[in-house]
């Protein structure tokens, strides 16, 4: 649970970096998938 949450928090900062488009849907879809894990737990 702790390592998922650091994970999220270290892909959020590199997500507010100037990215170009196919970084930030990977990025969008990484995110989504966060939330998901969670709600599964």
């Amino acid at each position: 649970m702790n390592v998922v949450h650091l994970e999220k928090m270290r892909k959020i900062r590199i997500f507010f970096l100037p990215v170009d488009n196919n970084t930030i849907f990977a990025h969008n879809d990484f995110i989504s998938f966060v939330s998901y894990s969670s709600f599964e737990q």
